[in-house]
C-alpha cells in the first residue's frame, strides 16, 4: 500500500511540475527593477513578457500556461541585449554574472541551453583566436591579403 502511495505522489508531483512554466534567472551584477524577455523576428526584438526582479533580486518568469518554444532574449531596462536562451522545457534556471554573461552562464534542468551556452562559448573563442591571429600577421603577410580580392 505504502508503495502504491509513493508512487501516486511521484506521478501526481511530475504532472504538476509539467504544467505551466518557471523559468528563473539569476544575474550577479544586473539591478535594474525590470527586465524583458524578447523574442527576436526579421531582425527586431518584440517583448514576450516583463519580469520584476524578487526580494532576492532574482527574476522569475512564472506561469500556468507554456511559452513557445524557440530563441529568447533576456533585456534589460533600456531595452538592450544581456544574452539569449532558449526555451524548449519549460521549468529551468539560467544562472550568470551581467558583465560576461555568455562565458560564465551556468544553466540547470535545460539541456539544450547547456549546448547553446556551449556552443556559443566555443565561437566566441574561435573569434578571440582569430583576432589574436590576425594582430599577429607580419608586415609581407598584411600587403599579400590587400592584394587578394574577394
Amino acid at each position: 500500500m505504502r508503495l502504491l502511495v509513493v508512487i501516486a505522489l511521484i506521478f501526481i508531483g511530475s504532472i504538476v511540475k509539467g504544467q505551466g512554466h518557471r523559468i528563473q534567472f539569476n544575474v550577479l551584477g544586473f539591478s535594474d527593477s525590470i527586465a524583458y524577455l524578447a523574442n527576436p523576428y526579421a531582425g527586431k526584438q518584440y517583448i514576450a513578457d516583463t519580469i520584476f526582479p524578487n526580494k532576492e533580486g532574482k527574476y522569475i518568469l512564472e506561469g500556468s500556461d507554456t511559452i513557445p518554444a524557440g530563441v529568447y532574449m533576456f533585456v534589460n531596462a533600456e531595452k538592450q541585449f544581456l544574452f539569449q536562451f532558449v526555451i524548449d522545457e519549460q521549468h529551468f534556471t539560467l544562472s550568470t554574472i551581467a558583465n560576461d554573461p555568455t562565458n560564465k552562464m551556468m544553466v540547470i534542468d535545460s539541456p539544450q541551453n547547456k549546448y547553446f551556452f556551449d556552443y556559443w562559448k566555443y565561437v566566441g573563442n574561435l573569434y578571440k583566436e582569430m583576432s589574436d591571429l590576425k594582430g599577429n600577421e607580419d608586415e609581407k603577410s598584411k600587403k599579400e591579403n590587400r592584394r587578394v580580392k574577394y
